[in-house]
């Protein structure tokens, strides 16, 4: 799948070039042989796209110097999903997800958000999300040892990082067997982590 960048890049030459949705899945069905830009596979389809783009007339060069690549819908909708998440759990210190937005990062509402400062709220709200799933877990799990408590946020963090905002059940059995490592843990509470792990990091 095309990391951000490249899906913003491609629907900007789309905007640029004036494509309709017939004439734009047109050229993805014949370039990459599928019928949405999320659904391309491969950096060389995605190459070939541009290169179809800009036989057409797309400037990529000219674009990328007089154009601010705004965030992508998928990035928007990720932001509020997690802020959802968070703010229904935590106490944030802010009143809503524009005002963590200005004081944090210096930006009037997520309508204005850049591609590239998209990436660096969704990490600081990733970090926001796992500390505050912990602290719930936490209240669940005897853990005397603070180096399990980071060793489980590590690896948490590290697995969004590869993944993004979905968990998978490995990676949950891993957070389990450390919590049975360094802590104790009924079973009915081992079942209260679950449903608090799909409730935090559910897909969508």
């Amino acid at each position: 799948m095309p990391n951000n960048a490249q899906l913003a890049l491609i629907h900007f030459a789309r905007k640029q070039l004036g494509l309709d949705d017939d004439d734009y899945r047109t050229i993805l069905q014949s370039v990459c042989k599928v019928e949405s830009a999320k659904d391309i596979k491969h950096n060389g389809d995605v190459q070939a796209l541009m290169d179809a783009f800009r036989r057409l007339g797309f400037d990529q060069k000219k674009a990328l110097l007089n154009c601010v690549v705004m965030a992508t819908d998928e990035q928007k909708h990720k932001i509020k999903r997690i802020w959802e998440t968070v703010t229904k759990n935590a106490k944030v210190g802010c009143s809503s997800l524009d005002t963590f937005l200005n004081n944090r990062f210096h930006v009037n509402g997520i309508a204005n958000l850049t591609l590239t400062r998209a990436v660096a709220v969704i990490e600081a709200l990733k970090q926001m999300q796992v500390r505050t799933f912990l602290q719930h877990v936490y209240g669940m799990v005897i853990i005397q040892d603070d180096s399990a408590k980071d060793a489980v946020q590590n690896q948490l963090l590290n697995h969004f990082n590869r993944v993004g905002n979905q968990i998978s059940t490995a990676t949950l059995q891993a957070i389990v067997a450390v919590l049975l490592w360094h802590g104790e843990i009924s079973l009915e509470k081992l079942i209260a982590v679950e449903k608090l792990t799909q409730e935090f990091f559910r897909d969508g």
